[in-house]
């Protein structure tokens, strides 16, 4: 059989990529044909329309890639067998990342809103504004359409054809009281029954999840940062293991020791969950089956988000001896789901001295994928303040942003990963270089100008054992292993701590130990 070529063209869209690609190689001839596989790899990112779903074919028989970018030069031949995976979008690796950026803010009062949900349509690819009111998010090619959601305001959509930034305006939405009806019971107790016997429903048909995530710690003392640290994963999800996930990038600032690794999500608290552990302590949630028995809920106040009401409920807990939280939801009319949750520990949340001050909240969203709602983020603020008489440490204040992107639901996930206790597995050999993933617009929550600063100015010695070093009388004595000793390099260690297994679900913890390496901080 004479060898004919034909050029198929690896930019096209997908479907037409697809349907020509089966045409011209679904053709049978006889059983000397040669065989013609299709190896894919896939390559992570955290926009699965971008480089998530870049794929490389090689084809091990009569091929040869041609040189010129979006072509693949093909010999045509009859086809066995060809491995391909229709849910997988074929975009070549070359192909330039397109990114849309933008800010989104109050279009009466020009105030930025965070965090606004950006989300593509027809997809589980979302993103949020930082406290900027600023976005990035990298999609395949234009045009693209964006939709733009937050509480109180009418959702916007907008078809974005170029990379010119977007500029989205946001309009309130009035609320128009209906007539109240006084009853015995506070309105917010039958909504949240409702959330309670929805979330059954939907909870029970959950099993497995995979998606992308982002993390952000900030650590400041008073109120400028001192240090910077990302990381990125591929995270897995399973009801009888929760999370594992491995480790694709990171990114610190420069007084960081190259060897940390920061989860994403292992450690992430769901709020929707029965129970959360919080540093150690297992706090009943406010949608566990038995939360009206353990929460006053009361309606504070209704706003509107597009044409469909959303309740906004105070909660406290009926003893003060309970462990549970206080603070606010926010619950969706006829979907009865919690969409937005501030919440914080309740006064029964003690930590025994040296901790003499540990506070510590978290504002959560959520949003529909398929049946289940699930959290898009996690933003969680920490300040501490560690000592004893004539020893302690200077004030700690932590801020971690979460990003969640591209759930799918149901897959099956690795065993081999659920096999292993430790939930993060590292597929980075050392500190991300500054042209790496982390570093590439679009794919994660867009540095603060403050952030920024801070990856650009803190110098390599600017050890955090340096930064909060002990103060008193005693603070001499103590060694760089927490003896006494009055060895340089004693430092504080302020990362949270901790490990999921099926005997003890979740631990956390935050410790204060840790040591110098190299003049950088090693956690």
């Amino acid at each position: 059989m004479s060898a004919q070529e034909d050029t198929i063209g690896v930019g096209m869209p997908y479907s037409e990529f697809i349907g020509l690609l089966s045409q011209k190689l679904a053709l049978s001839h006889g059983p000397g044909d040669k065989l013609l596989r299709v190896r894919i790899f896939r390559r992570f990112s955290l926009v699965p329309q971008q480089v998530v779903s870049a794929i490389q074919l090689f084809v091990l028989t009569r091929t040869r890639v041609n040189a010129k970018p979006f072509s693949l030069i093909m010999t045509r031949f009859s086809v066995r067998m060809i491995l391909l995976f229709p849910s997988l979008l074929f975009v070549s690796y070359t192909t330039a990342q397109v990114v849309v950026s933008g800010d989104v803010r109050n279009r009466e009062t020009g105030e930025v809103l965070f965090p606004a949900t950006i989300r593509i349509e027809g997809t589980n690819i979302a993103t949020v504004t930082n406290s900027d009111g600023r976005f990035e998010l990298t999609v395949v090619g234009f045009p693209v359409i964006l939709s733009f959601s937050h509480i109180g305001f009418r959702s916007d959509t907008m078809r974005i054809v170029d990379s010119a930034p977007v500029r989205t305006r946001m309009t309130p939405v009035l609320l128009e009281l209906d007539e109240i009806v006084v009853t015995a019971e506070d309105p917010a107790t039958s909504i949240m029954r409702k959330v309670i016997e929805r979330k059954k429903a939907w909870r029970q048909d959950l099993e497995s999840l995979k998606a992308n995530a982002y993390t952000r710690l900030t650590i400041r003392k008073d109120s400028k940062i001192v240090s910077v640290v990302e990381s990125m994963s591929e995270a897995f999800w399973r009801e009888d293991g929760g999370w594992r996930e491995i480790l694709k990038a990171k990114r610190m600032t420069r007084n960081m020791a190259e060897d940390l690794e920061v989860p994403a999500v292992a450690f992430i608290d769901n709020l929707y969950d029965d129970n959360v552990m919080v540093g150690g302590h297992s706090l009943q949630g406010v949608t566990h089956p038995d939360a009206l028995e353990t929460y006053d809920f009361k309606l504070a106040s209704r706003r509107k988000m597009d044409d469909r009401t959303v309740y906004d409920i105070e909660v406290r807990s009926k003893s003060p001896r309970s462990s549970a939280f206080v603070g606010t939801v926010s619950v969706l009319d006829e979907a009865y789901a919690l969409i937005d949750v501030y919440l914080r520990p309740n006064e029964s949340f003690l930590f025994p001295p040296p901790f003499r001050h540990f506070a510590i909240s978290f504002h959560q969203q959520y949003r529909q994928f398929g049946r289940a709602w699930l959290p898009v983020d996690l933003r969680t603020e920490v300040s501490l303040n560690i000592g004893i008489l004539g020893f302690s440490i200077p004030p700690i204040r932590s801020e971690q942003s979460t990003r969640i992107s591209d759930y799918e639901i149901g897959v099956a996930v690795p065993d081999t990963l659920f096999d292993s206790p430790e939930p993060l597995i590292s597929d980075v050999a050392s500190r991300s270089a500054p042209d790496s993933l982390l570093a590439t617009a679009g794919v994660v929550i867009p540095l603060t100008e403050e952030e920024k600063t801070a990856f650009n100015e803190i110098d390599s010695t600017a050890t955090l054992d340096k930064v909060f070093k002990p103060e008193g009388a005693l603070a001499r004595f103590v060694g760089d292993d927490g003896t006494s000793g009055g060895r340089k390099g004693w430092s504080v260690r302020l990362l949270p701590y901790g490990w999921y297994n099926r005997v003890d679900e979740a631990y956390g913890s935050v410790h204060i130990r840790s040591r110098s390496q190299n003049g950088r901080t090693r956690i």
